[in-house]
């Protein structure tokens, strides 16, 4: 049993990964509801509904590009270094579009955020990796998620606040990554690491499951393209359709992350009972369902089954990803592993309105929920052929 101040380190690193981790998926959508003020702000500009989009997933874009250089870096320099210039990058880089009144100084702002948030998501995910494992690792990965929704809600209700005020000030959120960093600074440790051999390096590259590898990252990517059509793109619906103010969507899309939340804590018991890969066809049924829901909602209420079931599936595809990808993944790789599943969720990020634009071009947005969440529901029909006549 550890002693106080062991169990004290232990408490303050774990807080510490949690923490951070709220910092990651949603730190796009903290400016969501900002978005129709600031198209407002833009409107003399071509395009100006497209780019500000961009805005928000601009960062996903250079989390994908810096994601693999984060992995290396990682395994390199070890964890506790990046994840450090990680949440400080974040905090500077985020809170700069408080002060930003162009829209090139904004993406610029906002590209350097995406490198902060690719070594922050890569170090936190390949520290948990090295720090747990087994039933350990699900539990925690679960919780990972838990943390994840809840940085959600805050996120998304703070960031709806401030943007009925201004919609430079919801930027001002991103300061929060200075709380993380006072904690990796003091009580984070850094996990041993092996001595490398080229050679063995190089026997162990080869021996690694790359098809399952790929996989996963395939099906990281359209989970999460999917699922950033509702921070992108539900406040223009909820607009449209309900002529919701600021304050609404992000009390709207705040609901979705309470069960995000609320879901993560099922995880750990699920996985025991089941694979990941059943656990990614239930993923993509939910999500195929809720989108549906939105295609026939006619009111406020009837969305939430919706707000629902896309928030289950968002709490359970990122510890399942997360979780399998290093759990077949050895230490010395881990960092590098985790920096392509980085890769493929914000890339599924970044790609999600351009996907989009031309279902946009030639149905509204309720068409477009409904195509793509039967789409989903196809695609999870599928995969349920694939795994009964492959099961693992």
């Amino acid at each position: 049993m550890p002693s106080q101040p062991a169990a004290r380190i232990l408490f303050f690193r774990n807080a510490t990964l949690l923490v951070s981790s709220m910092l990651t998926v949603m730190a796009g959508a903290a400016i969501a509801p900002a978005l129709p003020e600031m198209g407002i702000a833009f409107q003399q500009i071509p395009n100006a509904s497209l780019w500000v989009k961009l805005v928000m997933t601009v960062p996903a874009l250079f989390i994908g590009i810096g994601a693999p250089g984060i992995g290396f870096l990682l395994d390199r320099w070890g964890r506790k270094t990046v994840l450090c210039l990680a949440l400080l990058l974040y905090s500077l880089a985020g809170s700069l579009g408080y002060l930003m009144d162009t829209l090139p100084a904004l993406l610029i702002s906002r590209c350097v955020l995406g490198l902060a948030v690719a070594g922050t998501m890569t170090s936190t995910v390949t520290l948990i990796g090295d720090f747990f494992k087994g039933k350990e690792l699900n539990r925690f990965m679960g919780l990972q998620s838990m943390f994840m929704g809840i940085g959600g809600i805050l996120f998304m209700l703070s960031g709806g606040f401030l943007a009925s005020i201004n919609w430079h000030m919801p930027f001002l959120v991103y300061l929060f990554g200075l709380l993380p960093l006072a904690g990796a600074v003091f009580f984070m440790p850094e996990p041993p690491r092996q001595a490398s051999n080229t050679a063995a390096t190089a026997r162990q590259l080869s021996s690694l499951p790359w098809k399952k590898m790929l996989m996963i990252y395939g099906v990281s990517f359209i989970g999460m393209t999917v699922f950033y059509m509702m921070p992108v793109q539900f406040p223009f619906y909820m607009d449209a359709f309900f002529h919701a103010n600021s304050s609404q969507v992000g009390m709207t899309i705040a609901f979705m992350n309470v069960f995000s939340a609320l879901s993560s804590l099922a995880f750990a018991p699920m996985r025991a009972r089941t694979s990941p890969a059943v656990i990614a066809i239930f993923i993509y049924l939910s999500l195929g369902i809720g989108m549906v829901t939105f295609f026939f909602a006619h009111n406020l209420l009837m969305i939430v089954p919706g707000l629902v079931l896309t928030g289950i599936a968002i709490g359970w595809l990122i510890p399942n990803m997360n979780g399998w990808i290093v759990s077949i993944a050895p230490s010395e790789f881990r960092g590098r592993a985790v920096g392509g599943l980085t890769i493929f969720f914000y890339l599924g990020q970044f790609f999600s309105p351009i996907l989009v634009a031309p279902l946009l071009a030639q149905m509204a947005l309720d068409g477009v929920y409904g195509s793509v969440g039967g789409g989903m529901i196809v695609l999870a029909a599928l995969a349920v052929l694939v795994v009964a006549a492959f099961p693992q």
